[in-house]
């Protein structure tokens, strides 16, 4: 149906679009008596019988692109509605079994280099100000910035990862994602882990100190980062005891 050269909308309504209770017949009638074709056409096509069952429950189908008429969910929704999306290598690294959801979060959005860093809003503003890095307060900041060049996140960084047993840790981000997102990356649960955990600290700590007054020196945030990271290495040890006594 061409509704380019066929518009359903004049720009004089039928006049039986102006009274309550207009029947069809109206509606696809203009105000001189002729017919507009693209209404008559939706008016032919409209559904003549539809079987519904009162006893049956309702339910919500999704005609996919691929599987066909499946059960309606977002995910479904969405993989057909937007498909152009690029594959990246380093999703596992950020949705791996056993993360921390708020630090997961925060890294994945990391990764999209969408967090709104200083550059980034500097584009919003019609008059620029002087910003600083509310944690070394040298420059502006940015993601490469406070990940990890910053002299604030680097010590927090070499405090994590020296905990960690990660040693020679690099401190470039392209680096890093590289390093974790390969095919066998040694111990990389505890170092997706640390990812997440420092990006999340680093990235909280900021915001701390540009917008409110509470401040904390690096190696409180580096303390509190091996405490979460310990925790929870401890809490996957624990869960593979159990697996195993309950295989047993």
């Amino acid at each position: 149906m061409d509704l380019v050269d066929s518009a359903i909308w004049y720009q004089y309504p039928p006049e039986g679009l102006t009274s309550e209770g207009c029947t069809i017949s109206e509606v696809t009638t203009t105000h001189v008596g002729q017919k507009i074709p693209t209404a008559e056409v939706l008016v032919e096509r409209r559904p003549t019988h539809v079987d519904v069952s009162s006893t049956a429950e309702d339910t919500v189908r999704w005609l996919a692109r691929q599987q066909g008429l499946v059960d309606f969910s977002v995910k479904d929704a969405y993989l057909t509605l937007d498909d152009s999306y690029d594959r990246v290598e380093w999703t596992s690294s950020v949705w791996f079994k056993g993360h921390i959801p708020k630090h997961a979060f925060c890294f994945w959005v990391a990764c999209h280099h969408r967090l709104p860093t200083q550059d980034r809003m500097l584009t919003w503003k019609h008059d620029p100000p002087d910003w600083k890095c509310s944690l070394c307060g040298t420059c502006m900041d940015s993601h490469r910035h406070l990940f990890f060049e910053c002299a604030f996140s680097s010590r927090v960084w070499e405090e994590v990862t020296l905990a960690i047993n990660w040693r020679n840790a690099p401190t470039d981000w392209d680096v890093i994602m590289e390093m974790l997102s390969g095919p066998n990356p040694p111990r990389k649960f505890a170092y997706r882990l640390c990812m997440a955990a420092s990006v999340y600290t680093i990235w909280n700590e900021r915001n701390q100190r540009l917008f409110t007054s509470n401040r904390k020196p690096e190696i409180v945030c580096a303390k509190e980062t091996i405490d979460v990271i310990m925790m929870r290495l401890a809490w996957r040890k624990m869960m593979k005891t159990k697996t195993s006594d309950d295989a047993g």
